[in-house]
């Protein structure tokens, strides 16, 4: 699954607390080059990165064109790097020495605690029906989803994979899919067999011919939303599975003369769609280039440059990670910084890039990012080519020293700053209560401010209230205060 849901903030700050320190994790705003123990000043990697993910295991899988990662002769399109012991491993060969893959790997997903991936590849690990699909067991590599079949079931390459409960979705530029006339672009797996994703009874694919699937975003409940392309045309559509059908959002599910959407990310609630490319005016609004929303109802930019067009001065948005609440965005561009950037949901922050070239596939994992592209010298490091760490700045840590006093209908607080600022300055502190026994907290307007004490007012006499404070920056709110019991008086 190339862009996973948002954490919640809870997870976040639990990831943020136990992500282990190494020699490759980076100061805040900081490059490092993930190299090995054994061979500190040399590169890993020296062609394409295109996408990471983080394995059940702790480890850090690590697809694209290369060869050799680490130094590893088995490391050949697909990688695995250890944070831990900053080393590097393939998994399997082709019983000559080599990988297991004979050509590039595009994408990576875990599907009930087994690793799938997607590529242009024929025979991974010397299995016949392994081709542009495969499954590693632990020990091989096997065609998990060619049951009932002697031949592979997919003729082209698979360009994306992601995972919604007991469904993994497979899209790319294959035809017929397992036999199934409607198998083209995109098919489900349900760990059994595969079935299309199309109307029903439909007896070809859900797009016209020769449509290449290149991104898929998932929902829970099951609704997807995939972007790609057929020619000179622009794919972005939705699957409504209680409806059984695809379309377009605000217009046709293909789009001319717009430009290219390749990646798509969608919040936990389905109600924020983004996609990234290499467009202008997206849906005809002019602040959408290279990224653009849809809420439901319309298209919009993510700010502007402040002439009345979008942030980015574009080449490509290749990659999209919500991070927290904040999507993080990757490719070839400029605007709030070069190649990579952060929309907070009301500004952009930037982060800073020191290196020509793209970015094509990004991962957060705790407070660092992993980024991978066709790059060299990332942050002024001889040996960050083609893929390097990163930190990233977070949420500040609770504030500390609560306390309140209670008056007439009032009670007043004071607090402490928090510990840790986590690389941007608190900029608010939020202040809630409740009624002692009631769940939901209130928030009290004082506006935005960085005064480290309130007077929560208007509250009922003689009744109990629960207080708690939580600070802001522009990664998002932090952890909460202890929490303090008051009578108003």
């Amino acid at each position: 699954m190339r862009h996973p849901l948002p954490f919640p903030a809870a997870v976040l700050a639990v990831l943020l607390a136990v992500s282990p320190a190494t020699a490759a994790t980076p100061a805040t705003g900081d490059w490092a080059p993930l190299t090995t123990s054994s061979a500190p000043l040399r590169s890993s990697l020296f062609e394409d990165v295109l996408g990471m993910e983080r394995g059940p295991d702790g480890l850090i899988y690590v697809c694209g064109w290369f060869l050799d990662a680490g130094g590893d002769p088995t490391a050949d399109y697909l990688a695995v790097y250890d944070p831990a012991t900053e080393g590097w491993h393939g998994l399997g060969s082709n019983g000559a020495g080599n990988g297991a893959f004979d050509g590039p790997v595009y994408a990576m997903a875990w599907y009930h605690g087994t690793l799938i991936v997607g590529g242009s590849f024929s025979d991974a690990g010397g299995m016949a029906t392994a081709d542009n699909l495969a499954a590693w067991t632990g020990s091989t590599w096997t065609s998990r989803l060619s049951v009932g079949h002697a031949l592979s079931p997919f003729n082209d390459a698979v360009n994306t994979l992601a995972v919604a409960g007991d469904s993994l979705y497979v899209g790319g530029d294959f035809t017929n899919a397992s036999e199934l006339g409607a198998g083209d672009a995109i098919v489900r797996w349900n760990g059994r067999d595969l079935s299309t994703v199309a109307p029903v009874a439909a007896a070809d694919g859900p797009f016209a011919g020769g449509t290449s699937v290149g991104d898929i975003a998932t929902t829970a409940d099951g609704r997807l939303w995939v972007v790609g392309a057929n020619g000179a045309t622009t794919l972005v559509a939705a699957w409504d599975p209680g409806a059984a059908m695809w379309s377009g959002l605000g217009g046709p599910a293909f789009v001319s003369n717009a430009g290219f959407a390749y990646t798509v990310a969608v919040n936990a609630t389905g109600t924020a769609v983004t996609i990234g490319g290499s467009f202008l005016d997206w849906g005809g609004a002019a602040t959408a280039d290279g990224v653009a929303r849809w809420n439901g109802t319309a298209w919009s930019g993510l700010g502007s440059n402040g002439a009345g067009d979008g942030a980015l001065a574009v080449g490509t948005v290749s990659d999209l990670r919500y991070y927290g609440t904040s999507l993080l965005v990757a490719g070839n561009f400029t605007g709030p910084s070069q190649d990579l950037a952060a929309w907070n949901g009301s500004k952009w922050l930037a982060m800073g890039t020191d290196a020509p070239g793209i970015l094509h596939g990004i991962l957060p994992v705790g407070r660092v990012l992993y980024a991978g592209g066709s790059f060299s010298n990332m942050g002024g490091h001889a040996s960050a080519d083609s893929i390097a760490a990163y930190g990233l700045a977070a949420p500040p840590s609770a504030p500390r020293s609560l306390a309140a006093a209670a008056g007439s209908k009032r009670i007043t607080l004071s607090w402490a700053a928090p510990v840790m600022t986590n690389g941007a300055p608190v900029m608010d502190y939020v202040v809630q209560y409740r009624k002692a026994g009631t769940t939901p907290w209130k928030t009290f307007a004082d506006g935005v401010r960085t005064t480290r004490s309130a007077a929560i007012t208007g509250l009922t006499k003689g009744a109990t209230y629960q207080v708690r404070v939580l600070a802001v920056n522009d990664w998002g709110t932090g952890a909460t205060s202890a929490v303090l019991s008051r009578k108003a008086g």
